[in-house]
């Protein structure tokens, strides 16, 4: 029957488009070239081969000792697809680490070290 037909099209083009959409995410990669911006030169990445395709993860952080200058200790990234495009969830440019974290300690000595400031290096 025409009904029966049409089911069957409807779910071919169905299998067509699942199968594209896994294509997409498992054999290609799509976010190699969407790395963000390094905030600072000393921002440690942690990228393998699976950090370029839909769902692959990156994370950025600082050497000891400092942190973003927004606070986090550490940045994940996913790469997504939003629309048409693929890209990583978070913003172009990463923060620098030009925070210090910790209190400051030094034998024989004091500090003024107040935790609810924010300490820049250099």
């Amino acid at each position: 029957s025409v009904q029966l037909k049409l089911r069957r099209q409807w779910n071919t083009c169905k299998q067509n488009r699942a199968t594209k959409q896994l294509l997409e995410q498992k054999l290609f990669i799509v976010c190699k070239g969407k790395l963000p911006t390094l905030g600072s030169k000393n921002t440690i990445s942690k990228i393998t081969n699976e950090s370029y395709y839909i769902g692959g993860n990156i994370s950025y952080t600082c050497p000891p000792g400092l942190i973003f200058n927004d606070l986090r200790t550490e940045i994940n990234l996913t790469c997504s697809k939003n629309g048409e495009e693929f890209s990583y969830n978070e913003t172009k440019q990463l923060p620098p680490c030009n925070l210090c974290s910790g209190s400051f300690e030094h034998a024989n000595s004091t500090s003024d070290y107040d935790s609810a400031k924010k300490y820049e290096t250099g």
